[in-house]
């Protein structure tokens, strides 16, 4: 089991170096293998005519246009994309020589440029269509759909650590037009930052990629097949002792451009909530940190289950209930905040130190034991929450105050539930801490979630009572889909394979 977990870090940096990026578990990467970004598809597409308020004959046009784009994107995926993907296939399993390496490098930027000028042809065709004001707004398209061509890359070059696109939540945000245009200039500026960091990183990761080449022939370790590790487990000892090192080295450019990333979100996150509303900003941050830091997803959840921040909505609270309920919220998210900056603190330290050819199970194993004790105080807060609002209102109030929450049928209800499932998922489905960045039930689909809801909603149009009927289906599949027997087995097994391993990652 050993040689086979080392043989798989051996195949990880042959991934690496031969731009045989880990798949990401982004939609748009499919047909690439989630090598290559994948064209503007119909969702994507949708969101853009909402950011565009398209009217019906605008969106007719724009669908058109978009007809013609995915048809030269399937040439292109049936041509030169297979092609190329076949070319990968060929060097895997062993060191290919530098410039087989370097080739492949080459024709990944050639694709990539030429997917570019297919997006920018799309959006061309776009201009003509739209009024002044919303031709203002397409540069701004432009640059989140070329952050979403950098995603494949930089999902590689973070080694498990997630960059979420601020700009995506900010604009699923339910504001008043007010408070939308005081933050959307924040969001202007993010974004324009963003684009460029991730510019310089994906530079940076391709150069990496040939200088740990270089390294590697430096030693003599060239044109080594996977039949040659295979048998001789000194030499891939000695491999892997040398990509370790070199690693080490050469790393510091692209963590530095991860860094920058991750400074530049938690910068414009505080930046934004301090301008929206509050229960707006919770919302924001909870989604932020959900998505940043998965494994923190459980006390996430608990934040969003605050029903009391929900209750000060009602009209039918008395002052005294309402000035209760208040500072009880308050309080309690104080403490939540307090447990979140704690975790985050413990992840970040632990990702700064992390190499994905040495493996510090003991890192990973105390990292995993900190989270799970913030996870145990996290509940323990939540139920004194409980009993100390049931003592001051009694549990006859309690339960009407709980059931008019439920009945107002507003946004800040419906993702509470959904989402406090969904991060259930995100740490059974990436549970990188004790295992490698991108492995887990990576086979397996996610569950459809709240933002699939809502473009499922806006998509068929519905209004009213029916897309009240989605939401309450959508939370009785989230229920079965965490009654599923098999899924527990899967983590069960997962779990007993590593013991089994010796707290060696399976293969």
């Amino acid at each position: 089991m050993e040689l086979a977990t080392r043989i798989c870090r051996t195949f990880l940096f042959i991934l690496i170096c031969a731009t045989v990026l880990i798949p990401s578990r982004n939609s748009e990467a499919q047909g690439t293998s989630g090598t290559l970004p994948g064209p503007i598809n119909s969702q994507q597409l949708a969101v853009i005519a909402e950011r565009l308020h398209l009217s019906a004959s605008q969106r007719l046009s724009m669908e058109l246009a978009h007809d013609d784009y995915r048809h030269q994107f399937r040439l292109l995926r049936e041509g030169e994309i297979a092609a190329f993907l076949e070319e990968q296939r060929k060097v895997q399993g062993g060191i290919p020589k530098r410039e087989v390496v370097e080739k492949i490098l080459d024709e990944y930027e050639r694709i990539n440029l030429k997917i570019a000028v297919l997006d920018n042809t799309l959006f061309d065709q776009f201009l003509p269509m739209l009024t002044e004001q919303q031709q203002s707004i397409v540069p701004r398209l432009r640059l989140a759909r070329e952050r979403r061509r950098y995603e494949v890359q930089q999902t590689m070059a973070s080694f498990g650590r997630r960059t979420v696109d601020l700009s995506e939540l900010f604009h699923e945000l339910d504001l008043a037009q007010d408070d939308f245009l005081a933050a959307d200039a924040i969001i202007a500026s993010y974004e324009k930052r963003m684009t460029v960091i991730m510019r310089k990183q994906n530079k940076a990761i391709n150069r990496m990629t040939l200088d740990m080449m270089d390294g590697l022939a430096e030693q003599g370790y060239i044109d080594i097949t996977q039949e040659e590790l295979l048998q001789d487990p000194k030499l891939l000892q000695e491999v892997l002792g040398h990509i370790s090192s070199i690693y080490a080295d050469l790393r510091g450019k692209v963590a530095e451009y991860s860094d920058d990333l991750r400074e530049l979100n938690m910068r414009t996150y505080h930046q934004v909530a301090s301008t929206i509303p509050s229960i707006e900003a919770r919302h924001f941050r909870n989604t932020f940190y959900r998505g940043t830091y998965p494994r923190l997803g459980l006390i996430v959840a608990h934040s969003e289950g605050d029903w009391m921040a929900k209750a000060l909505l009602l009209d039918t609270l008395t002052s005294e209930q309402r000035d209760l309920l208040r500072t009880t919220s308050d309080d309690y998210q104080h403490q939540l905040d307090l447990l979140l900056a704690t975790g985050i603190t413990s992840v970040e330290n632990f990702w700064a130190n992390f190499s994905p050819f040495e493996i510090n199970q003991e890192a990973a194993d105390q990292l995993a034991s900190d989270i799970s004790e913030l996870q145990t105080r996290a509940n323990e807060i939540n139920e004194k929450m409980e009993l100390a609002v049931e003592q001051q209102f009694g549990a006859e109030a309690v339960a009407q105050i709980r059931h008019e929450v439920a009945e107002m049928g507003n946004k800040t209800t419906t993702p509470v539930a959904v989402e406090s499932n969904n991060a259930l998922e995100e740490d059974a489905m990436y549970d990188v801490i004790q295992s490698y960045p991108f492995s887990g039930d990576r086979f397996l689909p996610q569950r459809i979630n709240r933002r699939d809801i809502k473009r499922f909603t806006q998509q068929m149009q519905l209004e009213g009572d029916m897309s009240k009927v989605l939401d309450v289906l959508h939370t009785d599949y989230l229920e079965r889909m965490s009654s599923l027997e098999i899924l527990d087995q899967l983590r069960d097994a997962r779990n007993e394979a590593r013991v089994g391993s010796g707290s060696e990652q399976p293969s």
